[in-house]
Parts: C-alpha cells; sequence; structure tokens
C-alpha cells in the first residue's frame, strides 16, 4: 500500500516524532511511505532520521500564507506521481489543505490535541475559537478522523460524532528498559550524584504543561541537599521557571537525545493541563521510571493499566503534587516493574499495524 503523509513541518516535536514511529514501522513491514513536508524546518529538523529508516521525504518550501494559494497545486503534483492509496494528515494546515481538496475522501487525519483546550490558551480566546472551528471545519469534510487516545474521543465526541481511536505508541528500539549500570553511567555523564534523588520533566515549557508547579512541588518536597530536578526542554515559560527555581533545578534545554536523562532519573513529573496522548509519559514508563502526574483524562488513561506505576494530583495543586511525589518514595523495584508493563500496551510497531488495519478498512484495496 502507497501512502502519503502530510505535515506542516519536521520540526522535532511530539506529533512529528509520532509520524516518525508509524512511518517507519509502516516501511518495515512493507508499505510504501512518503513523507509530504508542507514548510521546510529550519532547525531540529528530523528529516535525516526519515529519511536514515528509508522513508522518502519531500519538502514542498511554502510559507504559512503561500500553502492557501500554492498548496492545492503543490499536493496534486505530489499525489500525481506518487499515487497515493491513502493520504494521511498531521495538524490544522495540511487538514485544513487537503479538506479542500478532492482528495478528501481518501484522507485519513490524526488529531494529536484537544482543539479549543489547547488552541484558546495558546492563542487566545478569539483567534483560538477561530482556529479551534477551522480546524472542526476541515476534519468533519474528511474520509476519517483518528483519536490518540479514548480520553479525547470522549472530551470531542460532541463536535466529532464519528471517530477512530488509535493510541500513540512508543519507539521500544529507543525507549526500552534502563538497566542499573546504564542508570549509574547516566548520572556519572551528567555530573549527578550516585546516591541522590532524580527526577525529571521533559518537554515544552508552556502553560499547558504547567512546568512551574513541577518546580514548585519538587522543591516543596525538600527530598535532601543532592536531590535534582532535570527540566528537560525549552519554551516561552522557561524564564518564569528560572525566577521560580533553586539550585536543584537544572534547566537542559532541547535535547536530541533524551534517553539519558530518563535513565538517570528516579521519577518522571508532568503537571500537564491537557493531552491528546502524552508521548512523554510514555517513554519514561518504557525506560522504568515511575511517574507523578496530573490527574487529566489522558494521563489517567496511561496510568489504568498499571496503577501502581505513578501517583497522581490535582491540576495545579502544589501542594497536592507533593504529597503525591513522597508517595513514591523510596521508588521500588515493583513500581519500575509496572512502568515497564504499561509501556508494552503503547508500541510503536502495534500502533502502525492498527492504522494500516484502519487504512484497509475505511478504504479497501
Amino acid at each position: 500500500m502507497k501512502i502519503l503523509f502530510i505535515i506542516s513541518r519536521l520540526k522535532r516535536s511530539g506529533p512529528v516524532n509520532q509520524v516518525f514511529n508509524i512511518a517507519k514501522n509502516l516501511h518495515s513491514i512493507g508499505a510504501d511511505v512518503r513523507v509530504a513536508a508542507l514548510s521546510r524546518s529550519k532547525c531540529e529538523s528530523r528529516e535525516q532520521d526519515f529519511k536514515d529508516v528509508g522513508v522518502d521525504v519531500q519538502n514542498l518550501d511554502l510559507s504559512r500564507s503561500s500553502f492557501l494559494f500554492e498548496g492545492h497545486a503543490a499536493i496534486a503534483e505530489q499525489v500525481r506521481l506518487f499515487q497515493p492509496k491513502v493520504i494521511h494528515t498531521h495538524g490544522v494546515r495540511a487538514d485544513f489543505l487537503m479538506s479542500m481538496t478532492k482528495y478528501r475522501r481518501r484522507t485519513v487525519a490524526t488529531l494529536h490535541n484537544n482543539l479549543f483546550e489547547d488552541y484558546v490558551p495558546r492563542y487566545g480566546p478569539i483567534r483560538g475559537r477561530f482556529l479551534g472551528y477551522i480546524h472542526l471545519f476541515a476534519l468533519r469534510r474528511l474520509k476519517s478522523v483518528v483519536l490518540v487516545s479514548a480520553a479525547a474521543k470522549k472530551r470531542l465526541r460532541s463536535h466529532l460524532a464519528d471517530t477512530t481511536v488509535v493510541a500513540n505508541g512508543v519507539d521500544m528500539d529507543v525507549f526500552f528498559h534502563a538497566s542499573p549500570e546504564e542508570r549509574a553511567a547516566a548520572r556519572s555523564s551528567l555530573g549527578l550524584s550516585q546516591n541522590a534523588f532524580v527526577a525529571v520533566s521533559t518537554g515544552h515549557l508552556s502553560k499547558l504543561k504547567d512546568p512551574r508547579t513541577v518546580i514548585m512541588a519538587f522543591q516543596s518536597a525538600r527530598l535532601g541537599p543532592d536531590a535534582c530536578l532535570l527540566m528537560v526542554g525549552d519554551g516561552e515559560e522557561r524564564g518564569q521557571c528560572e525566577a521560580h527555581a533553586s539550585d536543584q533545578v537544572v534547566f537542559c534545554g532541547r535535547q536530541q537525545n533524551i534517553r539519558p536523562y530518563l535513565a538517570a532519573a528516579d521519577v518522571f513529573m508532568s503537571a500537564s493541563t491537557t493531552e491528546g496522548m502524552p508521548t512523554a509519559l510514555l517513554e519514561a514508563l518504557s525506560i522504568g521510571i515511575p511517574a507523578c502526574i496530573s490527574d487529566i483524562a489522558a494521563h489517567l488513561e496511561v496510568l489504568s493499566v498499571r496503577t501502581d506505576a505513578g501517583e497522581v494530583f490535582r491540576v495545579g495543586e502544589v501542594d497536592d503534587a507533593v504529597l503525591a511525589l513522597r508517595r513514591l518514595l523510596p521508588v521500588s523495584s515493583l513500581r519500575r516493574k509496572a512502568a515497564r508493563e504499561i509501556a508494552t500496551h503503547f508500541s510503536a510497531k502495534d500502533c502502525a499495524k492498527n492504522y494500516l488495519a484502519h487504512y484497509e478498512k475505511i478504504l479497501p484495496l
């Protein structure tokens, strides 16, 4: 089967990482896969990663404005040359573009966010709601809409009545159990004490992720003079976070390889206020790290597989997060085992196979 993925750009991010996992695994089981990026990424591009696993990549080099006028012709040319059976879009620009073409009845769209919950805080009440309704208009015109969690389906059912759930997956070739030896080596390379308590939080430093609650809870827990919180990521909230942080909080910036930071940690922390399906959490659990996480529906869905793999706290409640973090201590081997068991339910290979089955169901050969 020929599958054409269309995405805004290939800058390293959660949705792009998921597209990579799906495309890589579909290619490995014999599908002919091409990825078309509407715009070229100027930094942190994963283009070479796609090419390295045998996936063809086409950059259409469209600006955010020109894609409205030139996008149809550019996509039509890709379809003419590649002749895909399925077109699989990711993101509002790709979804909107395909919804206005004659190819919309063979287009599958994956929605990675919760629309209004994501757009309104990010863009403001007027622009955010407008963008949300534009995105809904586009999705309703396409052949199929896939959501990445049952929680997202439940939350969006009043807007999108007919959807399919295909949970995000973790690349087990990259995020596998970290041995005690790897943990020791990772701590040594990062300059961390072998006996200290280490927490880690990965992802974009934005209001939606609420990193300040993570920082304040960690500091309020008073876990010892050598305790350390690794904040792996960057974003518009970094300045505010640094203003509230003590010397025990280390801002590591964006990292192409986050495995050493996860391997070095005892606990993963996330205070996200909304998620489609939390890839960062799944990656941490795959390494074998129990989680201290906010009680949003997507987090609870993951943890429902093995509730002993973590502790939850009320969104935005620092004191509750402190109690949840303390309940995890000391971190037991049973919690680590439970974390790894959860991860086996969210394999990237299974995710790709589920997409292939969905393509064949809605667009039979």
